[in-house]
């Protein structure tokens, strides 16, 4: 309780989102091959406390136009990245800076198709995703 899988389902590799309050967890992997014999494995993962950025869009749904605003508690250089459902990269900004821990922007992606998009704010220190409407 408090993960989800957020890549690698049926793969070779899995990544997965603990909840903003966890500290510790356990992954317990079950594999199978095609005559159904398997193996189980866990291991437990310790988690760093991250320090929380507070990352809003709007409006949501858009028509392909929308500001995008983080605050960092403090000033630093990250990158924006937006991708589609197949994690296809459509839009990327890279060192963009804060001023005084606070950035904002307004994105213009109207050469896009309908459809649901994420944008991902990062750098080594943080990561956020949130997930848009674009609807024309």
């Amino acid at each position: 309780i408090g993960a989800t899988i957020a890549t690698g389902a049926n793969t070779n590799s899995v990544g997965v989102n603990f909840g903003h309050n966890a500290e510790t967890g356990v992954i317990t992997v079950y594999g199978s091959n095609v005559c159904e014999s398997g193996v189980e494995s866990s291991i437990l993962v310790q988690l760093e406390n991250t320090p929380e950025i507070d990352l809003e869009i709007f409006p949501v749904p858009n028509v392909g136009i929308f500001t995008l605003t983080v605050s960092f508690p403090e000033e630093t250089t990250f990158n924006i990245r937006v991708y589609d459902k197949w994690s296809q990269t459509v839009l990327e900004i890279k060192d963009a800076r804060t001023s005084s821990g606070y950035y904002a922007k307004l994105i213009d992606m109207g050469n896009v198709s309908t459809g649901v998009y994420y944008v991902e704010i990062f750098n080594n220190t943080y990561r956020e995703v949130r997930k848009i409407l674009i609807r024309k």
